[in-house]
């Protein structure tokens, strides 16, 4: 293994060590307990690994009809497009506007409005936006110009996309058109709306238009839609966890919430007017450091983007979910951070 690699999974492995300490003393605060009271973050929030970036950008060829499965790639700033199956070799490899990615998104629901796949780059202040299907030389349609460091994205049913800023209480909203927002110019922020914890993470969004975001307190903030300009989110009372991780939500609107703390994955039903979750099964505890995650269309298998082992995992989405089911994998990962699915996985 190449030096630089070593130096990139010695930072990886550090950086998830500082997750979990830093979660356990945001444990105190948000607790595991439904009620939480908002307070403003003292928590230490650990820093973004610096990325070692190995050669990764050599072109490949698609044989596998990627675009299926996509995990970010943060150590070596490129998106690996997978086949349903996953498999030990991406499909393609895409490396044009990316910058250090952390989160990856695509609507997870069948038939429905938007069909791009967006990606937050913590490197550069930037979210872009990619017309799908990707190949190797796909280049950004969009790009949003959110600032500081940006963590997950996501778009609503609106057209609206919501860019997390890692580690502050901020959340940028650019709203549609986006005729001003072509790559590799980009916009500005049509507003802006805050986490009540102060230290955002990863986000979700819901098929009315609500965003949910999770944090270094141990709750979720939620964004009731039509969500203004300066909006704070309110806690949600009845989901909780340790460490954040990747958020989802359910074609049956169901909160999806990594805690990787617990190794866990849990899904809640939600009672949004009443800003309340309550548990409704977990998936059976995973091994390894999982970061984002993301449903196929059919609600069937959820991927998340393992750091250790260095691989996209599918794991049964249902009660007592089992996995991995299968493996997206690639020789030269260096740390992947998000996954995104859309099409459904084969039984």
């Amino acid at each position: 293994m190449k030096t630089s690699s070593i130096a990139t999974l010695s930072a990886a492995s550090a950086l998830i060590a500082a997750f979990l300490l830093a979660a356990c003393s945001a444990g105190t605060s948000g607790g595991m307990t439904g009620g939480v009271v908002p307070v403003a973050s003292t928590h230490a929030v650990p820093a973004l690994p610096a990325a070692h970036h190995t050669s990764r950008h050599a072109m490949r060829p698609d044989p596998c009809a990627g675009n299926a499965v996509y995990v970010s790639d943060y150590g070596n700033s490129v998106i690996d497009s997978f086949a349903t199956t996953g498999g030990s070799t991406p499909c393609t490899v895409t490396s044009h506007g990316i910058a250090d990615p952390v989160g990856v998104w695509v609507q997870p629901v069948a038939g429905s409005y938007y069909n791009d796949l967006f990606v937050a780059n913590s490197a550069n202040g930037t979210a872009v936006a990619f017309q799908t299907p990707i190949d190797n030389t796909s280049k950004p349609l969009w790009q949003f110009n959110a600032g500081g460091t940006p963590s997950d994205v996501v778009q609503d049913m609106h057209g609206n996309v919501y860019v997390a800023l890692y580690g502050s209480p901020k959340i940028e909203v650019f709203t549609p058109p986006f005729s001003a927002c072509a790559y590799p110019t980009g916009c500005s922020p049509s507003y802006g709306i805050s986490d009540a914890c102060g230290s955002v993470f990863w986000l979700a969004t819901d098929g009315k238009g609500d965003v949910y975001s999770n944090n270094y307190c141990g709750f979720v903030s939620l964004f009731i839609a039509p969500i203004s300009a300066g909006a704070t989110g309110v806690p949600l009372s009845g989901a909780s966890y340790v460490s954040p991780g990747g958020m989802i939500v359910d074609r049956n609107n169901g909160l999806v919430v990594n805690d990787p703390f617990s190794n866990t994955i849990t899904s809640y039903r939600l009672n949004v007017l009443g800003a309340t979750a309550t548990p409704a099964f977990s998936l059976a505890t995973y091994s390894g450091a999982i970061g984002g995650i993301g449903l196929d269309q059919t609600g069937k298998f959820l991927w998340g983007a393992n750091s250790s082992p260095l691989q996209g995992q599918e794991y049964r989405y249902a009660a007592g979910g089992t996995g991995p089911l299968a493996i997206a994998g690639d020789p030269a990962f260096a740390y992947p951070f998000g996954a995104a699915a859309r099409p459904s996985s084969p039984e």
